[in-house]
């Protein structure tokens, strides 16, 4: 055999190789468009018929379409906010207020997700302050706020200083970053 001959068979070899594999690759594509799309279906709220009913009717043409189209097509269902529990709130004399407050991380230095769940618990720990004291909410002066450094990423933890109209009150928050449901201690300043 010469050269070109083998060249010829490397060409034919390869050639073929490269059709079963468009097969190969092309036929499992599309059995995973359908099972997507399978998937979108059953996971689509009765409410959102309209939704579903493109999904069913176009089930051929899900499978010819790529990722792109397929991820507009699927509607994903709506996450649910809950309300965190408040788990303990407790005074914590042993709590160094000042050594707390130097430790922080500023709010203004933080990302903008983090200001905005600073804002959050910030609420709900003036409303059970408010409760507590039997004061309003207005009479309260916040001072400084910021989030101190955890080596568990599991848990955040945010402080908070503010006057409640008679006392200065340090509240250190402990998150659990899963459910969001938090512990809170504090100390006067």
């Amino acid at each position: 055999m010469n050269n070109k001959t083998l060249l010829g068979l490397a060409a034919i070899i390869a050639m073929t190789i490269m059709v079963v594999a468009g097969f190969y690759f092309n036929s499992k594509s599309n059995g995973q468009a359908d099972t997507v799309a399978t998937t979108a279906k059953a996971s689509v709220p009765q409410g959102e018929e309209a939704v579903t009913s493109t999904i069913i009717q176009g089930g051929d043409e899900v499978t010819n379409t790529d990722k792109a189209d397929l991820q507009e097509k699927v509607v994903a269902p709506e996450k649910k906010s809950r309300i965190p529990a408040l788990l303990s709130f407790e005074f914590d004399l042993n709590q160094d207020s000042t050594g707390t407050i130097e430790s922080m991380i500023p709010y203004r230095d933080l990302p903008e997700f983090e200001q905005a769940k600073i804002r959050q618990y910030q609420n709900y720990i003036f409303e059970k302050t408010a409760k507590d004291t039997g004061k309003s909410v207005n009479d309260f002066s916040l001072q400084e706020r910021g989030a101190l450094e955890t080596e568990d990423p599991s848990h955040s933890v945010y402080v908070y200083k503010f006057h409640t109209g008679s006392d200065c009150e340090v509240h250190m928050v402990d998150i659990d970053a899963n459910t969001g449901d938090y512990q809170v201690s504090y100390n006067y300043c």
